[in-house]
Protein backbone atom coordinates (compact mmCIF):
# COMPACT_ATOMS: atom_id res chain seq x y z
CA UNK A 1 0.00 0.00 0.00
CA UNK A 2 1.18 3.15 -1.33
CA UNK A 3 1.48 6.64 1.05
CA UNK A 4 -1.70 8.30 -0.74
CA UNK A 5 -3.82 4.80 -0.01
CA UNK A 6 -3.09 4.86 3.34
CA UNK A 7 -3.78 8.27 5.03
CA UNK A 8 -6.78 7.71 2.50
CA UNK A 9 -7.85 4.19 4.92
CA UNK A 10 -6.69 5.91 8.25
CA UNK A 11 -10.47 6.20 9.16
CA UNK A 12 -10.96 2.74 8.37
CA UNK A 13 -8.88 2.05 10.57
CA UNK A 14 -10.35 -1.02 13.86
CA UNK A 15 -7.28 -1.10 15.88
CA UNK A 16 -4.02 0.53 16.60
CA UNK A 17 -1.29 0.71 19.44
CA UNK A 18 0.08 3.54 20.48
CA UNK A 19 3.51 4.37 22.49
CA UNK A 20 2.21 5.99 25.87
CA UNK A 21 4.97 7.85 28.25
CA UNK A 22 4.59 6.12 31.92
CA UNK A 23 5.63 9.72 32.94
CA UNK A 24 2.89 11.83 31.58
CA UNK A 25 0.21 8.68 30.77
CA UNK A 26 -0.01 10.45 27.39
CA UNK A 27 1.13 9.62 24.63
CA UNK A 28 4.66 9.79 23.91
CA UNK A 29 5.92 12.69 22.15
CA UNK A 30 8.97 12.73 19.94
CA UNK A 31 10.33 15.37 18.16
CA UNK A 32 12.13 14.05 14.30
CA UNK A 33 15.27 15.10 14.03
CA UNK A 34 15.19 15.92 10.21
CA UNK A 35 11.74 17.63 10.54
CA UNK A 36 11.46 18.90 13.42
CA UNK A 37 7.64 17.66 13.47
CA UNK A 38 6.48 16.86 17.25
CA UNK A 39 4.68 13.50 16.60
CA UNK A 40 3.63 10.32 18.70
CA UNK A 41 3.64 7.13 16.79
CA UNK A 42 0.72 4.64 16.01
CA UNK A 43 0.72 1.12 15.04
CA UNK A 44 -1.74 -1.23 13.50
CA UNK A 45 0.14 -4.45 14.92
CA UNK A 46 0.85 -5.25 18.35
CA UNK A 47 4.51 -7.05 18.70
CA UNK A 48 6.36 -4.14 16.58
CA UNK A 49 4.65 -1.25 19.38
CA UNK A 50 5.55 -3.87 22.19
CA UNK A 51 9.66 -4.04 20.99
CA UNK A 52 9.61 0.13 20.41
CA UNK A 53 8.55 0.16 24.17
CA UNK A 54 11.28 -2.37 25.14
CA UNK A 55 13.73 -0.24 23.31
CA UNK A 56 12.30 2.88 25.14
CA UNK A 57 12.61 1.42 28.55
CA UNK A 58 16.34 0.27 27.98
CA UNK A 59 17.13 3.82 27.62
CA UNK A 60 15.26 4.36 31.44
CA UNK A 61 12.21 6.23 29.04
CA UNK A 62 9.31 4.62 30.85
CA UNK A 63 6.74 3.52 28.04
CA UNK A 64 3.33 1.62 27.48
CA UNK A 65 1.52 0.24 25.28
CA UNK A 66 -1.95 1.10 25.07
CA UNK A 67 -4.26 -0.95 22.46
CA UNK A 68 -7.50 1.24 21.32
CA UNK A 69 -10.67 0.33 19.49
CA UNK A 70 -12.98 2.24 17.18
CA UNK A 71 -14.28 4.92 19.90
CA UNK A 72 -10.70 5.29 21.24
CA UNK A 73 -8.63 5.83 18.16
CA UNK A 74 -11.43 8.77 17.25
CA UNK A 75 -10.21 10.73 20.66
CA UNK A 76 -6.56 9.29 20.27
CA UNK A 77 -7.28 11.47 17.04
CA UNK A 78 -9.02 14.08 18.84
CA UNK A 79 -6.40 14.97 21.65
CA UNK A 80 -3.84 15.50 19.16
CA UNK A 81 -4.88 19.23 18.97
CA UNK A 82 -4.93 19.75 22.15
CA UNK A 83 -1.58 18.49 22.80
CA UNK A 84 0.23 20.12 20.34
CA UNK A 85 1.22 17.37 18.26
CA UNK A 86 1.68 17.97 14.64
CA UNK A 87 2.19 14.98 13.11
CA UNK A 88 1.67 10.73 13.75
CA UNK A 89 4.08 8.25 12.49
CA UNK A 90 2.10 5.15 11.53
CA UNK A 91 3.67 1.80 11.07
CA UNK A 92 1.39 -0.28 9.23
CA UNK A 93 1.11 -4.07 8.60
CA UNK A 94 3.24 -4.71 5.28
CA UNK A 95 6.98 -4.24 5.57
CA UNK A 96 8.05 -0.34 4.20
CA UNK A 97 4.35 0.91 5.79
CA UNK A 98 6.29 3.76 8.29
CA UNK A 99 4.65 7.12 7.21
CA UNK A 100 5.60 10.54 8.86
CA UNK A 101 1.95 12.29 8.77
CA UNK A 102 0.61 15.75 9.23
CA UNK A 103 -2.30 15.74 11.24
CA UNK A 104 -3.70 18.28 8.96
CA UNK A 105 -3.50 15.14 5.86
CA UNK A 106 -6.00 13.32 7.90
CA UNK A 107 -8.08 15.72 9.94
CA UNK A 108 -10.04 18.12 10.35
CA UNK A 109 -10.71 20.20 12.91
CA UNK A 110 -13.29 23.82 13.88
CA UNK A 111 -11.49 26.95 13.43
CA UNK A 112 -12.36 29.27 16.29
CA UNK A 113 -9.65 32.26 15.41
CA UNK A 114 -12.13 34.92 14.56
CA UNK A 115 -14.29 34.40 17.51
CA UNK A 116 -13.54 36.45 20.89
CA UNK A 117 -11.32 34.88 23.39
CA UNK A 118 -13.75 33.86 25.65
CA UNK A 119 -15.65 32.11 23.31
CA UNK A 120 -13.10 29.91 22.38
CA UNK A 121 -12.67 26.25 23.94
CA UNK A 122 -10.10 26.68 26.39
CA UNK A 123 -6.70 24.88 24.39
CA UNK A 124 -3.31 25.03 25.34
CA UNK A 125 -1.09 23.29 22.89
CA UNK A 126 1.79 24.86 23.82
CA UNK A 127 1.48 24.15 27.68
CA UNK A 128 0.57 20.41 27.04
CA UNK A 129 3.22 20.30 24.37
CA UNK A 130 6.19 21.68 26.25
CA UNK A 131 4.69 19.57 29.55
CA UNK A 132 4.97 16.34 27.92
CA UNK A 133 8.80 16.99 26.77
CA UNK A 134 9.48 18.11 30.48
CA UNK A 135 7.88 15.29 32.37
CA UNK A 136 8.90 12.69 30.06
CA UNK A 137 12.57 13.39 31.00
CA UNK A 138 12.32 15.14 34.46
CA UNK A 139 10.89 11.89 35.39
CA UNK A 140 13.17 9.78 34.50
CA UNK A 141 16.25 8.36 36.44
CA UNK A 142 18.80 10.71 37.23
CA UNK A 143 21.53 8.73 35.53
CA UNK A 144 19.65 8.01 33.13
CA UNK A 145 21.33 8.21 29.46
CA UNK A 146 21.37 11.55 27.12
CA UNK A 147 18.92 13.15 29.97
CA UNK A 148 17.39 16.38 28.58
CA UNK A 149 18.26 20.00 29.10
CA UNK A 150 15.46 20.23 32.14
CA UNK A 151 16.17 23.78 33.19
CA UNK A 152 15.36 24.73 29.69
CA UNK A 153 12.44 22.30 29.09
CA UNK A 154 11.17 23.86 32.58
CA UNK A 155 11.68 27.29 31.70
CA UNK A 156 9.50 26.56 28.62
CA UNK A 157 6.40 24.94 30.60
CA UNK A 158 6.64 28.13 32.97
CA UNK A 159 6.29 30.71 29.96
CA UNK A 160 3.33 28.76 28.32
CA UNK A 161 1.89 28.17 31.72
CA UNK A 162 1.74 32.57 32.25
CA UNK A 163 0.18 32.87 28.78
CA UNK A 164 -2.87 30.02 29.22
CA UNK A 165 -6.12 30.03 29.86
CA UNK A 166 -7.54 27.05 32.35
CA UNK A 167 -10.84 25.16 33.10
CA UNK A 168 -11.33 25.13 36.87
CA UNK A 169 -14.23 22.92 38.59
CA UNK A 170 -16.64 24.22 41.32
CA UNK A 171 -18.98 22.44 43.38
CA UNK A 172 -22.19 23.84 45.63
CA UNK A 173 -21.59 24.47 48.91
CA UNK A 174 -24.30 22.28 51.19
CA UNK A 175 -23.91 23.52 54.67
CA UNK A 176 -22.80 26.49 56.72
CA UNK A 177 -22.88 30.16 56.54
CA UNK A 178 -22.05 30.07 52.30
CA UNK A 179 -24.41 26.94 51.15
CA UNK A 180 -26.17 27.33 48.17
CA UNK A 181 -22.69 29.29 47.03
CA UNK A 182 -20.23 27.66 45.24
CA UNK A 183 -16.43 26.91 45.79
CA UNK A 184 -13.80 26.08 44.10
CA UNK A 185 -12.65 21.94 43.96
CA UNK A 186 -8.96 21.09 45.65
CA UNK A 187 -7.64 18.16 45.95
CA UNK A 188 -5.48 17.08 49.01
CA UNK A 189 -2.20 15.11 48.72
CA UNK A 190 -0.86 12.40 50.92
CA UNK A 191 0.21 14.76 53.28
CA UNK A 192 -3.15 16.38 53.46
CA UNK A 193 -2.17 19.81 51.89
CA UNK A 194 -4.98 21.29 49.39
CA UNK A 195 -4.11 22.43 46.01
CA UNK A 196 -5.91 23.65 43.01
CA UNK A 197 -6.61 21.32 40.37
CA UNK A 198 -5.98 23.31 36.99
CA UNK A 199 -7.25 21.86 33.56
CA UNK A 200 -5.94 22.86 30.48
CA UNK A 201 -8.77 21.73 27.98
CA UNK A 202 -12.21 20.08 28.13
CA UNK A 203 -10.22 16.26 27.40
CA UNK A 204 -7.99 16.94 30.89
CA UNK A 205 -11.61 18.04 32.82
CA UNK A 206 -13.48 14.92 31.35
CA UNK A 207 -10.33 12.76 31.94
CA UNK A 208 -10.38 13.34 35.37
CA UNK A 209 -14.33 13.67 35.88
CA UNK A 210 -14.50 10.23 34.43
CA UNK A 211 -17.13 12.16 31.70
CA UNK A 212 -19.27 13.44 34.24
CA UNK A 213 -18.38 17.07 34.45
CA UNK A 214 -18.68 19.28 37.29
CA UNK A 215 -22.19 21.67 38.21
CA UNK A 216 -19.83 24.44 37.13
CA UNK A 217 -17.25 25.40 35.58
CA UNK A 218 -14.31 28.40 36.20
CA UNK A 219 -12.37 29.76 33.28
CA UNK A 220 -9.32 31.35 34.58
CA UNK A 221 -5.92 33.02 33.37
CA UNK A 222 -2.72 32.77 34.85
CA UNK A 223 -3.40 36.00 36.47
CA UNK A 224 -6.99 35.31 38.38
CA UNK A 225 -5.15 31.92 39.21
CA UNK A 226 -2.37 33.93 41.03
CA UNK A 227 -5.35 35.95 42.90
CA UNK A 228 -6.96 32.84 43.68
CA UNK A 229 -3.43 31.47 45.78
CA UNK A 230 -3.46 34.78 47.08
CA UNK A 231 -6.42 33.75 49.11
CA UNK A 232 -4.40 31.46 50.82
CA UNK A 233 -6.82 28.55 50.57
CA UNK A 234 -4.72 26.52 48.54
CA UNK A 235 -0.49 25.57 49.16
CA UNK A 236 -0.37 25.58 45.43
CA UNK A 237 -1.65 23.98 41.89
CA UNK A 238 -1.80 20.77 40.28
CA UNK A 239 -1.71 20.72 36.87
CA UNK A 240 -3.92 18.43 34.80
CA UNK A 241 -4.28 15.70 37.71
CA UNK A 242 -5.24 12.67 35.53
CA UNK A 243 -2.51 12.93 33.01
CA UNK A 244 0.78 15.12 34.45
CA UNK A 245 0.09 15.41 37.69
CA UNK A 246 2.60 18.11 38.12
CA UNK A 247 2.19 19.84 41.25
CA UNK A 248 3.60 23.74 41.80
CA UNK A 249 3.51 25.49 45.67
CA UNK A 250 2.12 28.49 45.68
CA UNK A 251 5.74 29.83 46.44
CA UNK A 252 6.96 28.41 43.16
CA UNK A 253 4.05 29.92 41.22
CA UNK A 254 5.16 33.50 42.25
CA UNK A 255 8.53 32.65 41.45
CA UNK A 256 7.24 31.68 38.33
CA UNK A 257 4.88 34.93 38.05
CA UNK A 258 8.35 37.27 39.07
CA UNK A 259 10.52 35.46 36.29
CA UNK A 260 8.09 34.81 33.24
CA UNK A 261 4.93 36.54 33.60
CA UNK A 262 4.82 39.53 31.03
CA UNK A 263 3.29 42.96 33.11
CA UNK A 264 0.50 43.84 32.46
CA UNK A 265 -0.66 46.63 30.11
Amino acid sequence: MNRRDFIRNIPKLKEIYVIHSANTKLPFVFCHQETMDDYVILYTQEEPAREKAKELIAFKKPATVVRCKEKEIAQIFSSLKVLGINAVEFIGREAGEDYLVQTSEFLRWKDFSDKPEAQRPVENPGLQLSLLYFLQEYRREADAPDRGDIQGLSEEVYVNLTRSRFMLAAQPIEDGERKGQSALMLLKNKEGAAYLPLFTDLFELKRFAKDQLPKQIVGADFQRVVSILNQGEAAGVILNPSSANYPISVDKFMEIKEAFAQDEA
